[in-house]
C-alpha cells in the first residue's frame, strides 16, 4: 500500500441511540507505523467522543532524543522525549484535550536542568510526590516546571496530559520537578 494512505469506513455498529461510528485507518509506510483513529456521532450528526490510536499496531511508542530546546507540535503528541543536555526547554503547544506528552532526563546525576513550558495562557497543574514530601504545581499561567539540576538523577521523568482547558494535567513524575 502507499504511503500515507487514508481508508474510511461506516461501521454497522452502534452506539448510544444508534450513534453511527466512522473509523479511519491511516497507513504510513515511509515510518513503519499504523494509526487508526474512531469518531463516535449522535443521532443529529454532532461528534461526540473521539479516540485515537497513535502508536498503532506496531506497538512502539516513538522515542525522540532531543540535545537543544524543543518547540513541540500536536504531531509530537504520544512520544517520549530523552534528554541529556543541560539547561535545555520544551516549549509545549497551547493545550488542547488529550495531547500527551512524556519526558525523560538521560543525563548523569546531577547533570542537566529540564525546563518545560507551556504557552502563555496555559498552566500545569497537579503534584509531584516525593519520599518525605509533596510538590503542587498550582497551574499558574505560564509558569515552567523545572527538573532541578542539583537533585536530578538519571531517569527522572514526567508526562504531562493537555485539558483543552487550563493546560497540562501531571499525570506522572519522578524525580524533583519544582514550579519556576
Amino acid at each position: 500500500m502507499a504511503a500515507n494512505t487514508d481508508i474510511t469506513d461506516e461501521l454497522s455498529a452502534a452506539l448510544g441511540d444508534n450513534a453511527p461510528v466512522k473509523q479511519l485507518l491511516h497507513v504510513g509506510d515511509d515510518s513503519g507505523s499504523t494509526s487508526t483513529s474512531t469518531q463516535v456521532y449522535d443521532a443529529d450528526g454532532t461528534a461526540t467522543g473521539l479516540y485515537v490510536g497513535t502508536a498503532g499496531f506496531s506497538g512502539i511508542t516513538p522515542l525522540e532524543l532531543v540535545t537543544d530546546d524543543k518547540i513541540l507540535t500536536v504531531a509530537d503528541s504520544g512520544k517520549i522525549f530523552t534528554i541529556a543536555t543541560d539547561a535545555k526547554t520544551f516549549t509545549l503547544p497551547s493545550t488542547a484535550p488529550g495531547l500527551t506528552y512524556k519526558f525523560i532526563c538521560t543525563a548523569a546525576d546531577g547533570g542537566a536542568l529540564v525546563s518545560i513550558s507551556p504557552a502563555t495562557a496555559d498552566g500545569i497543574f497537579g503534584t509531584i510526590t516525593l519520599a518525605a514530601s509533596v510538590v503542587q504545581m498550582a497551574g499558574t499561567a505560564n509558569t515552567d516546571v523545572d527538573l532541578t539540576k542539583s537533585t536530578q538523577l538519571k531517569g527522572d521523568s514526567i508526562t504531562l496530559v493537555g485539558d483543552g482547558v487550563d493546560g497540562w494535567a501531571i499525570v506522572a513524575s519522578t524525580g524533583i520537578w519544582a514550579s519556576e
